[in-house]
């Protein structure tokens, strides 16, 4: 759900690093 929310909305610079930092906290 919360992947294709973000996809979505991936034209968004502020999403996409918002998702970035998400991936980064949960491969931790």
């Amino acid at each position: 759900m919360f992947d294709k929310l973000i996809f979505q909305n991936i034209d968004d610079p502020f999403t996409y690093i918002l998702f970035t930092v998400y991936l980064f906290i949960v491969t931790l």
